[in-house]
């Protein structure tokens, strides 16, 4: 037994949710629930991991290609001499998203496949259902297209048919089998519960306050989102559940809501009330220039340094040496060519940098103040802290099963089974 690091999953949350997207319609007509959000050890659950390429898995492509993805398989042999199949309860199957190019319905056909494995499907000689090989339909000479899974009876096989299925029988009907093991798709009625644990309602808060919220559901809570006057403010998909506000939320009352999701969709809600009040402001310091000391300028009532530059004797002030952002009574340590200085956010277009500096993209939707002149032109960064298958059938009466798609980094460990 081995253990190996799965890389996350790199092609982006928009790629991601449309693969989230197509999972749960290639399920739809089942019993099956798919989230990627983990539902914890109390509730029964295969766990689908996507993210990085076979050689993750020590399976290097060949020149027939690259495996797409690896699911447990188990089998037994009856008393007649045949094999039987066997559900893999709480699989772990793996798909890697590298051996198409972060290709959507690839990912989301091979995830079919794999999870379908664990649930005793074998590989089909049929160009439009997700357990075959094929790209190309025989008959036709032409791409196969999307696929789904198909409710007639097919030969199994990979790149030619086979007279028989692994797990019995000359033919195989995917939906059919799906059906038998997880049984049709069903309702779920019950909305999440979820209650607001701070602040307490009509508390008096100083803007910049934490919102924590509790939410449970039957089956597994799949996000909460928090409003403040009816505007999402954040979204949170594990617990505990909570964001903060911003240190400019105006005075008065403010509804706070916090609104949790299962995977079917069905939500349920609190709601509170608070009021807002910032402390008072501080007596200003200046309200110009002059009246600050050399080498400083008046900003916001205040005297700050003026224009980035090695200051050794202040740490941590306006254009002080830095090598994080702990260093900075900004919080912020920004990187750029051979510079590494203490600096602030600004808004491109404004007039909130020192002299000597100018407001430039920082990447990541952010921009800084940088000196310009010589070497403006550098793009400051903020140095920000921080194959194989290896097999029982339905589940117990009126469990659901749940599959997990894992989009993150996993340490995982290989099971040791049948090789097909």
């Amino acid at each position: 037994m081995s253990s190996a690091t799965i890389p996350a999953w790199s092609y982006g949350n928009a790629a991601w949710n449309q693969v989230m997207s197509c999972a749960r319609d290639m399920f739809s007509r089942f019993d099956l629930v798919i989230t990627d959000q983990d539902p914890g050890s109390s509730v029964v659950h295969l766990e689908a991991v996507v993210g990085g390429g076979p050689g993750a898995l020590n399976m290097p492509c060949s020149s027939n290609g690259c495996v797409g993805g690896v699911a447990p398989q188990m089998y037994t042999w009856g008393s007649d001499g045949q094999p039987q199949c066997e559900v893999v309860e709480e699989a772990i199957a793996f798909i890697f998203p590298e051996a198409f190019g972060g290709d959507v319905q690839s990912t989301c056909e091979t995830i079919a496949q794999e999870v379908a494995h664990a649930f005793t499907l074998d590989h089909e000689y049929d160009c439009h259902d997700p357990m075959t090989y094929l790209e190309w339909d025989p008959a036709t000479n032409r791409s196969c297209g999307p696929k789904t899974f198909q409710d007639k009876d097919v030969q199994c096989g990979e790149y030619q048919p086979r007279s028989r299925c692994r797990c019995g029988g000359a033919t195989q009907n995917s939906v059919k089998v799906l059906y038998e093991v997880l049984g049709p798709a069903r309702e779920d009625p019950i909305a999440p519960q979820v209650s607001i644990t701070s602040p307490s309602n009509g508390a008096v808060l100083e803007p910049g306050f934490a919102v924590k919220a509790n939410a449970t559901d039957n089956i597994g809570v799949l996000k909460v989102e928090f409003y403040i006057d009816g505007s999402l403010m954040s979204t949170d998909g594990s617990s505990p559940y909570e964001f903060t506000t911003s240190t400019r939320l105006a005075d008065g009352k403010h509804a706070i809501m916090a609104k949790a999701y299962d995977a079917k969709g069905n939500s349920g809600q609190a709601e509170i009330s608070v009021t807002v009040k910032a402390p008072p402001r501080p007596q200003p310091e200046c309200t110009t220039n002059d009246q600050c000391g050399d080498g400083m300028r008046c900003d916001n009532e205040r005297c700050v340094e003026d224009g980035i530059k090695p200051n050794p004797g202040n740490p941590g002030a306006f254009g002080a040496t830095c090598e994080r952002n702990e260093d900075c009574a900004s919080g912020l340590c920004a990187q750029g060519g051979n510079k590494s200085v203490c600096t602030e956010y600004c808004s491109p277009g404004g007039e909130s940098c020192p002299q000597g500096t100018e407001c430039m993209g920082a990447g990541n939707g952010v921009s800084v103040c940088w000196p310009s002149g010589p070497g403006g032109n550098v793009v400051p960064t903020p140095a920000l802290s921080g194959g194989c298958q290896v097999g029982s059938r339905a589940p117990a009466s009126g469990s659901w099963v749940l599959l997990m798609l894992v989009g993150v980094v996993l340490a995982v460990t290989r099971r040791r089974g049948h090789c097909s």
